[in-house]
């Protein structure tokens, strides 16, 4: 569906959505959408600083602005983030932040309070300049409690293990449902600190440069989603088949030969891609219960959606 976009500047936005006045209806940056507010793709107005846009918020909520729950700033330019602090107290409702697409290189201290003292569920990083985990993401025993529940990092510059820098990959908020790390240049391996973030529903971390993973799974209980392709792995971590809770495993285009034994235990499984592997031969206990692929597709035969291809 084709969007209008609000030819409004941000100032002309931001005085309409501050008013008080009920019965001025103020047009929303998205048609029909009174919670989403929709600033992406204005680097000239941003002038590469995100004041453009707190400066100009009041010091406390009014308006629809009490209501909002998702900004966006995609593709706007910004590189500092200097005054996003003051989003917390203008915007309390705000459950979603949208800043993938500006050449970041790191998120500020004062970004702290809206991660962890906020509403704030679930922030876009996504094609950013990001080398390292950023500290104010750091988590400590009075941020246990967080809302902070998605973490989106695609198509960074994050590399190596994540197992040093300001925020270890294991200091991440326990809170995290999902984290997608896909489109960096991780490896040869992976921090054994995943096995720290024990609500993750969906990993993502697809293309990198991973040839091995640690055997630290097993703690994953919740992880529904794994996605692993287009990687150089050439063996899976027997602890996987511990994730009890797995639907969905991707892990076309590696290096594999085989698959751990076990993978017939994970009752819920319903999607397996291994294509683009060098599989050679499945466990019995995996073809006895899911059948062994045949066809040009590679569907298995007692389980159509899963998806192996010798």
């Amino acid at each position: 569906m084709f969007i209008k976009k609000d030819l409004r500047k941000i100032p002309a936005i931001i005085a309409d959505l501050s008013r008080t006045d009920d019965t001025v209806q103020s047009p929303p940056s998205i048609p029909g959408r009174r919670d989403v507010l929709d600033l992406s793709r204005r680097p000239s107005e941003f002038s590469g600083r995100i004041s453009a846009l707190s400066s100009r918020l009041p010091s406390l909520p009014t308006g629809d602005l009490r209501n909002l729950r998702l900004l966006n700033l995609y593709a706007s330019g910004i590189t500092n983030l200097e005054g996003i602090a003051r989003l917390a107290d203008a915007l309390p409702g705000l459950e979603a932040l949208h800043l993938g697409g500006n050449p970041v290189r790191d998120l500020p201290s004062e970004m702290r309070p809206l991660v962890f003292r906020h509403n704030l569920e679930d922030l876009w990083l996504e094609d950013c300049e990001i080398e390292l985990l950023p500290e104010c993401l750091s988590a400590t025993e009075e941020t246990s409690a967080s809302s902070f529940i998605a973490l989106r990092l695609t198509g960074n510059k994050l590399s190596g293990s994540l197992d040093d820098g300001p925020c270890p990959l294991g200091s991440l908020p326990t809170s995290l449902r999902t984290l997608a790390l896909d489109r960096n240049n991780l490896g040869p391996t992976l921090s054994s600190g995943i096995a720290a973030l024990i609500n993750l529903e969906v990993l993502h971390l697809r293309q990198n440069d991973l040839t091995e993973l640690p055997d630290c799974f097993a703690p994953l209980q919740s992880l529904t989603v794994l996605h692993l392709s287009s990687n150089r792995l050439v063996s899976l971590p027997d602890s996987i088949t511990q994730c009890i809770s797995l639907t969905e495993l991707y892990v076309n285009g590696n290096r594999l030969t085989d698959l751990p034994v076990g993978m017939e235990g994970i009752e819920g499984l319903r999607k397996l891609y291994a294509q683009d592997n060098k599989i050679v031969a499945l466990d019995e206990s995996f073809a006895h219960r899911f059948g062994l692929p045949e066809g040009e597709v590679g569907a298995c035969t007692k389980v159509n959606i899963i998806d192996i291809q010798l």
